[in-house]
């Protein structure tokens, strides 16, 4: 494995880390990628996409094998946030801005998770997270368009769907695990609904 690529990625890495942590924490109004993804574009090059790929399977150590592996995936997941990187700056611009009304009281949408878990009232919490819903819904057109350019990225690089390439890097047969989750879910439905009906009685 090469030493030159994992330093310049553990660069890109914290560089990209530190932008995010100064956008979410308020420190910064604006998230700003394209700063970062262009100063490290040559990490997610095709070519060295399938450089990686190449390695994962021939390195002779497994070490390395499974080195190459885990950079060859964060190399194609950084590949397609940098071809949606501005739809991922519109929809935080959005969620940045956003409010909803809590008790009278305009607060932060990004809020929202800590007032559903400090609110004991359930009818409280059912509207609050109706209106934090509607919020998201505003952007899931860019989300989808997020989603169609990480296929399209997909099938650039090779493979028949994301999904099918995300299962190739992450070596996780997916169609098997949901297959071995319905099992589970079959099994264990009688147990939970019979344990629900009862929390919901002593309720």
């Amino acid at each position: 494995m090469r030493p030159d690529y994992s330093d310049e990625f553990e660069a890109f890495s914290e560089a990209l880390a530190l932008e995010w942590y100064l956008h979410r924490s308020g420190q910064k109004s604006r998230l700003e990628l394209e700063p970062v993804y262009g100063r490290y574009a040559d990490l997610f090059r095709h070519e060295e996409i399938a450089a990686l790929r190449s390695e994962a399977e021939t390195a002779y150590l497994e070490r390395d094998r499974k080195g190459c592996r885990y950079l060859a995936a964060a190399a194609v997941e950084h590949h397609v946030a940098s071809l949606a990187r501005p739809l991922t700056e519109a929809i935080e611009g959005h969620d940045a801005q956003a409010t909803v009304v809590s008790g009278g009281a305009s607060v932060p949408m990004r809020a929202v998770p800590v007032l559903l878990a400090n609110e004991p009232r359930a009818d409280v919490r059912n509207d609050l997270a109706s209106r934090a819903e509607r919020l998201v819904a505003e952007t899931n057109d860019l989300r989808a368009e997020r989603l169609e350019r990480a296929a399209s990225a997909a099938t650039e690089l090779g493979a028949s769907s994301w999904g099918a390439l995300r299962a190739e890097l992450d070596g996780v047969d997916g169609e098997r695990l949901a297959a071995a989750a319905s099992g589970l879910l079959v099994m264990t439905e009688r147990r939970y609904t019979d344990a629900l009906a009862d929390a919901m009685t002593a309720q």
